[in-house]
C-alpha cells in the first residue's frame, strides 16, 4: 500500500493511505479565519474547514489573490493589480511599471504573484527582465548577441503606483516569490544565479537589508515559493520544480541557524504538482494547491526549536478545482445572492413592463472610488530645469472644474499650481516651486516628490 499522491509524509517513513484517509475524516472545527483563493477565474473566500464559501468577484479574469489581516485583498487580473474589498468592490487598480505583457518589444514582464503585507500597506510582486547584449565570444549563430532572463521583486502601495526607488518600496533583484515574514520583511527564494542562497530576507525600507539565509543541501538551486508562519515556527518550500514540498521547523531562528526538514510531499501522478503554500498564524495548519485536484490542507504538530512532533494528518482536499490559497485572520462574510443576469427578450418571451416615469433623482457626490480613474502623469524633466521653469503635468479622467495641485517633499509643500479641467477630463498644468521649496531642493541631486490634486496622487523622482 503506498501513500496517497500529493500528501505529506514523515521525513523518515511514509504514512499508509488508509491511515491518512481516516485522520482526514476528522476535519478541524471552523474558526474565524479564512482562505482566499481563485476558482474559475474569480476570487472566493472559504472557511478553513471548507464548510462555507463566498464568491467575491463575478467579472472573471483573476489569476492570483492574497489577503491582508483586515480582510482586504490584492488580486492579479490580467497584468493589473486590483485592491479589493471583501464584498468585491474595487478600491484601486494599478498598472505597474512592468504591466506590459502584451507588448513583445518590451524587455520587462509582470507583475506576477502579488502578496499584500499583513497590515495591508505594501504589495510585493515578481517581475522578469530580458537583457539583450553583445556576446564577447561573438557566436555567429546568434549574430553576436546574447539574451539573458533575470528576475526580481518589486513593491507598491496597494492604492497607488510607487516608483522602485521610493523610500519604503525599494526593489530587490535576484530572488522572487515574496512571502511576508512581518509588515516590513519578505522571505524571497528561487535565485536566478548560482551559487546564491536558496532563500534570503529583504526589507523594502533599506537598500542594505539583504540577509542571506540558507542553501537547501537536498535541493540546491531548486527551492521556490518559500512560506513561513506568523510565529516563525514552521516553513514550507516547493522543490523539484513543483514535484515536491518540504515542511521545516525552527524557521524562526534565522541565520546562523538553519531550518530542519520534518516532512515531505511528492507527487505520484503525471501532471500534478505543489504550489502556493500558506500557513495559519501558529503554523499548525498548512494549505497548498494541487495542480490536479485543488486546495488541500494538512494539520501539523506544534513545532518547537528541537522537535518535529508526530504527523497525524497528511492532508485532505478542501476546495476542488481551486488555486492560489492565501490564509488570513479575517472571517468569511455572510452569504449573499449572486448577481442575476437580465432575462433575454425573445419573440416567445414578453418584454418586462415599463415602469411609470418618476421624478429625477438628484445626482449624488462621487464616492471614494471615483478618484481611482483619475491619473496624473509628469512630463520627463530634470530637477534643475523644473526648479526654474516649473514641473509639467498631464491630467486624465478628472472631473470638470478648477483643481488645486501641490507637490510635497517629505512633509513640506514645495510646489503649487491650479488647473481648469473641461468636459474631456484631460488637461495640462504646471507646478511652480515656492521660494522655500527652491532653497530646500537647491543642492539635492535627486528628489522624490508626492504630487496630489484632482482626486489623484503620484510619486515621482526627479534627478538633477
Amino acid at each position: 500500500m503506498h501513500d496517497a499522491p500529493s500528501f505529506l509524509r514523515r521525513r523518515t517513513a511514509g504514512l499508509a493511505a488508509a491511515a491518512l484517509a481516516a485522520l482526514a475524516a476528522a476535519a478541524p472545527a471552523a474558526h474565524a479565519d479564512s482562505l482566499a483563493y481563485i476558482k474559475a477565474g474569480n476570487v472566493f473566500l472559504s472557511t478553513t474547514d471548507g464548510a462555507r464559501s463566498y464568491q467575491v468577484t463575478f467579472d472573471g479574469g483573476y489569476s492570483t489573490v492574497s489577503q491582508a489581516d483586515s480582510g482586504r485583498m490584492i488580486a492579479l487580473r490580467g497584468d493589473k493589480l486590483r485592491h479589493l474589498e471583501r464584498d468585491g468592490r474595487v478600491i484601486a487598480e494599478i498598472v505597474t511599471p512592468v504591466s506590459m505583457t502584451k507588448d513583445p518589444s518590451m524587455s520587462f514582464r509582470g507583475p506576477f504573484d502579488p502578496e499584500i503585507s499583513p497590515d495591508g500597506r505594501r504589495v510585493a510582486y515578481t517581475y522578469y527582465w530580458q537583457y539583450t547584449g553583445y556576446d564577447p565570444y561573438c557566436n555567429v549563430t546568434n549574430d553576436c548577441y546574447v539574451k539573458r532572463l533575470y528576475h526580481g521583486t518589486a513593491f507598491t502601495d496597494p492604492n497607488r503606483l510607487t516608483a522602485w526607488d521610493e523610500p519604503g518600496f525599494l526593489r530587490r533583484s535576484g530572488w522572487i516569490d515574496a512571502a511576508w515574514v512581518d509588515n516590513g520583511t519578505v522571505l524571497l527564494s528561487d535565485p536566478y544565479i548560482q551559487p546564491n542562497e536558496d532563500t534570503v530576507l529583504w526589507s523594502p525600507d533599506d537598500k542594505d537589508s539583504l540577509r542571506r539565509w540558507f542553501q537547501d543541501p537536498q535541493y540546491p538551486g531548486d527551492v521556490a515559493e518559500a512560506a513561513i508562519s506568523r510565529d516563525k515556527s514552521a516553513m514550507a518550500t516547493i522543490t523539484d520544480n513543483g514535484g515536491g514540498m518540504s515542511v521545516l521547523r525552527s524557521a524562526g531562528l534565522f541565520y546562523p541557524d538553519y531550518p530542519v526538514r520534518c516532512f515531505e510531499g511528492k507527487i505520484e501522478e503525471a501532471g500534478d504538482g505543489f504550489a502556493s503554500p500558506t500557513f495559519n498564524a501558529n503554523g499548525t495548519r498548512l494549505f497548498w494547491a494541487s495542480a490536479k485536484e485543488g486546495i488541500k490542507a494538512a494539520t501539523l504538530p506544534r513545532f518547537t526549536a528541537t522537535d518535529c512532533g508526530v504527523l497525524e494528518d497528511g492532508g485532505q482536499l478542501l476546495v476542488a478545482g481551486a488555486t492560489s490559497p492565501s490564509w488570513g485572520p479575517a472571517g468569511v462574510p455572510p452569504a449573499r445572492p449572486a448577481p442575476q443576469k437580465p432575462t433575454p427578450v425573445t419573440p416567445d418571451t414578453p418584454a418586462p413592463p415599463v415602469a411609470a416615469p418618476t421624478a429625477p433623482v438628484p445626482a449624488q457626490p462621487a464616492g471614494p472610488l471615483a478618484a481611482v480613474e483619475v491619473k496624473l502623469a509628469v512630463t520627463k524633466a530634470k530637477l534643475r530645469a523644473a526648479l526654474k521653469k516649473g514641473l509639467a503635468l498631464r491630467i486624465t479622467g478628472a472631473p470638470g472644474g478648477r483643481h488645486t495641485l501641490a507637490a510635497k517633499y517629505g512633509k513640506a509643500t514645495v510646489a503649487k499650481g491650479t488647473v481648469t479641467v473641461g468636459a474631456s477630463g484631460t488637461a495640462k498644468a504646471t507646478l511652480r516651486f515656492t521660494a522655500a521649496g527652491k532653497r530646500k531642493l537647491a543642492k539635492r541631486k535627486r528628489a522624490a516628490l508626492r504630487i496630489t490634486g484632482a482626486g489623484a496622487a503620484v510619486t515621482v523622482t526627479l534627478k538633477r
